[in-house]
């Protein structure tokens, strides 16, 4: 009997008209770090890294993807970067 009347409140109160937001606050930017996502960006798309969104089909590559980031870059030491980049298959889920 007692778990007919739990389950008829639990029942009752999941029914009520309040918004679904009721109790929430509204966020306040503190200044913290923002993510940026913006595949249109240039010279590289503003992406989370490491992010396989960049990545494109493959047949030689174990996972069948290879990461496509643009070589332009402003110094050639981050040019040489972004091709090293481009011979990665994929990010592994415990990498540091």
């Amino acid at each position: 009997m007692k778990r007919v009347v739990l389950v008829a409140i639990f029942a009752a109160a999941a029914c009520s008209q309040g918004a679904p937001d009721d109790g929430l606050a509204q966020a306040v930017d503190h200044g913290g770090p923002k993510v940026a996502f913006d595949l249109r960006a240039s010279p590289m798309p503003l992406i989370p890294f490491p992010n396989d969104v960049a990545a494109t089909p493959d047949q030689n590559s174990p996972t069948g993807l290879r990461l496509n980031s643009s070589i332009a870059a402003p110094s050639r030491l981050e040019s040489q970067q972004r091709a090293l980049l481009d011979t990665l298959d994929g990010f592994g889920t415990f990498a540091p």
